[in-house]
């Protein structure tokens, strides 16, 4: 059972129109970003942005249209509403003071919060009544792991050396403060949790898996942008996430096809 569910969707109502005025606006008017990146890091910003309004009109769907809430729509929410956290904490924190920044706090304060919203809303009942496939299970577990596997050595050694010569990161200096601090812990904590079966954690996994695939497709989505902009692509890096994001998509739907919630 999903409690608050008129709570949740006002919530859901509110923090996707917001994000559809602030990500149609970055699209239309990307030269709003230009002050505050490189040419070559615009494009992006563009997919973002688009990233970002698909899901905001996927949470209006779940918001608008859906008389009741259960656990997988709930999931998928948390896992937008992960996305969303992470997209517009990078426009907040790295100050990017255009007409829309309050509106950039506004999504990023409301995003985190009703992440918790969400969470508190579901009945103890189904932490015990959740069961997944187990080989769906592990894999999906393994793959959330591979992620602070990556970026947690990726990230240190960029820092380190700012450490040693008493620097300050250039632009997208947000990257390390999200990750670092809350995704790739939040990773790690999920799929250890859900080895050791925890249903809290076999249920939040795929909201995970989700919002991975859909960061991962937006760098990807970038580099195709900033190739048909500028006519040049880092073909590794770019097929690297392309590739990622698409194991993490195919597992989410594969997680969801094993759910289940036992009487």
């Amino acid at each position: 059972m999903i409690h608050y569910q008129k709570t949740n969707r006002t919530l859901w109502f509110i923090i996707a129109l917001l994000t559809i005025v602030a990500s149609v606006n970055g699209l239309i008017f990307p030269e709003i970003y230009q002050p505050f990146v490189k040419p070559a890091q615009l494009p992006g910003l563009v997919s973002q942005d688009l990233m970002s309004l698909i899901a905001a009109l996927a949470l209006f769907l779940f918001s608008f249209f859906s008389r009741s809430i259960d656990a997988r729509k709930l999931v998928i929410a948390v896992g937008i509403l992960g996305y969303l956290f992470y997209a517009y904490g990078i426009y907040v924190i790295e100050q990017f003071y255009t007409v829309w920044y309050f509106l950039y706090m506004g999504i990023f304060g409301l995003s985190f919060y009703t992440i918790f919203t969400g969470i508190l809303a579901i009945d103890s009942s189904l932490w015990i009544n959740i069961r997944v496939s187990h080989k769906v299970h592990i894999i999906s577990a393994i793959f959330l792991l591979l992620i602070p596997f990556i970026f947690y050595p990726l990230w240190i050694m960029q820092i380190v050396p700012l450490i040693r010569e008493s620097q300050r990161a250039g632009v997208f200096y947000s990257i390390y403060i999200l990750d670092l601090c809350f995704i790739l812990p939040a990773m790690i904590v999920i799929a250890i949790m859900s080895l050791k079966n925890r249903g809290w954690a076999i249920l939040f996994q795929p909201a995970l898996l989700f919002w991975g695939g859909m960061l991962l497709f937006s760098v990807a989505l970038g580099g195709f942008i900033h190739w048909i902009q500028e006519h040049t692509i880092n073909m590794k890096e770019t097929t690297f996430y392309f590739v990622l994001s698409m194991v993490f998509l195919r597992l989410t739907v594969m997680y969801f096809r094993k759910l289940q919630f036992n009487d």
